[in-house]
């Protein structure tokens, strides 16, 4: 009987070590959460106070991505781009099929390139002349994905 005890005994304090270590795990977790979700919104503030398009697509050529300047050039919210294509915005088929053609073959060839392009803004009509920065990589998922920075280079006339 006494053997029994002194079992239950350390089977008690093993089980007290191991809230106690459970406990800690689960504030260091807490803390990397409240850390990550710091940092998410930081740089969520950083894409979409840029002046410049800044979006990332997927192989596909879909949106992962979209900063405000570019969801307001197409007239919507950054968080209704994801899983769309320039052709659910884009003022033309034109510049659709250019996009998602250059995008597909950008990340083809895997190397940054940039290219001098256009975007009609929705609200008005306005053409739009960018000098692009395009830079494919590999995704969590080892597809291909492209991250584009799009600096406005001038304004022209109406489309």
């Amino acid at each position: 009987m006494e053997s029994l005890n002194a079992r239950i005994h350390q089977l008690e304090a093993e089980l007290a070590e191991s809230t106690h270590n459970a406990s800690l795990q689960a504030k260091a977790l807490a803390e990397i959460v409240s850390e990550l979700r710091t940092q998410t919104t930081l740089l969520r503030i950083l894409i979409d106070e840029s002046p410049d398009l800044i979006l990332v697509k997927d192989h596909i050529g879909n949106f992962v991505l979209g900063n405000k300047r570019i969801a307001d050039l197409y007239g919507t919210t950054p968080e209704a781009m994801a899983g769309k294509n320039d052709g659910d915005f884009s003022a033309t088929p034109e510049q659709t099929e250019f996009y998602r053609q250059n995008v597909i073959g950008i990340m083809a060839r895997g190397l940054t390139e940039i290219v001098y392009e256009t975007a009609t803004d929705n609200s008005n009509g306005k053409v739009r002349q960018y000098r692009s920065t395009k830079t494919p990589f590999k995704g969590a998922d080892g597809l291909s994905s492209i991250l584009v920075i799009a600096h406005e280079i001038q304004s022209t006339t109406q489309a």
